[in-house]
């Protein structure tokens, strides 16, 4: 999602891009170390303190993904950020990210499990 955030924004937005593309960095090495850490699942049982730390560490990159298409969002209602996209794009991020970040809560207790809203869009709202 961090990918689609910077294909969307005009390269004007770079205060947006650059925080996004340092979350794509994130995700990336997260990738790679959720790799290694299958490898330790063959002899450790799930829900090793490494493990727990790593959920954690996914968890607050998620949480500041969320925080950013969430300022994206807030600008673009007021017509104040540059972008091709519409508001139902940047939208359908929350239900993706909730359903993720309840997964990491599975494995690391700290995480509290979110409670994800399933009421309508805001762009299925009468008043838009």
């Amino acid at each position: 999602h961090a990918s689609l955030l910077i294909d969307i924004l005009d390269p004007i937005e770079v205060e947006f891009i650059t925080k996004a593309q340092n979350i794509q960095n994130q995700f990336r090495v997260y990738i790679s170390k959720n790799r290694a850490m299958r490898g330790f699942l063959r002899f450790t049982p799930s829900g090793f303190r490494a493990q727990q730390r790593f959920a954690d560490e996914v968890a607050r990159s998620i949480q500041d993904l969320n925080a950013l298409v969430e300022e994206v969002m807030s600008l673009y209602k007021i017509d104040e950020v540059l972008n091709n996209t519409t508001l139902r794009f940047l939208e359908h991020h929350f239900p993706e990210s909730c359903y993720f970040l309840a997964h990491l809560s599975y494995y690391a207790p700290s995480i509290p499990a979110p409670s994800c809203s399933l009421t309508k869009p805001s762009y299925l709202s009468p008043k838009d």
